[in-house]
């Protein structure tokens, strides 16, 4: 007797840039009001609600496909009806593709120059007089 079972891959990616870049994620506003897109804020983050239009227009572009927004800096290449969020996208469309910024090994030195940037500043306007 043989059995076979296949374990879901997915590719985690940890930097946001890198996410963006290999999925192709549109986050200017100028080029989706090209593609007839009114949006509310100028990120490029679709509600829940506007859901339907943008699968119905993925369905009618090949070339474009849905990111979801799950939270606490966790993407997924694909439609995952229930996420907080969604993006267009026009790059890799493998739905295995994920990300996790969080588990950047980078994200304390970032966090550490961000911290120290507005120390410095702060200090600034506390002993400019």
């Amino acid at each position: 007797m043989v059995a076979r079972f296949q374990v879901d891959r997915t590719l985690l990616l940890v930097n946001h840039d890198d996410f963006r870049q290999r999925v192709g994620l549109i986050e200017n506003y100028y080029e989706l009001s090209k593609l007839g897109f009114p949006l509310n804020n100028l990120s490029g983050i679709f509600r829940p609600a506007d859901l339907s239009e943008l699968v119905e227009f993925c369905q009618s572009n090949a070339r474009y496909h849905i990111v979801s927004y799950l939270g606490e800096g966790h993407y997924k290449n694909k439609l995952v009806p229930h996420a907080k969020s969604f993006a267009l996208a026009n790059g890799d469309n493998d739905p295995s593709i994920a990300l996790n910024d969080l588990l950047d090994p980078e994200l304390p030195v970032i966090d550490e120059d961000t911290i120290s940037e507005a120390l410095a500043v702060l200090d600034y306007i506390k002993n400019r007089s």
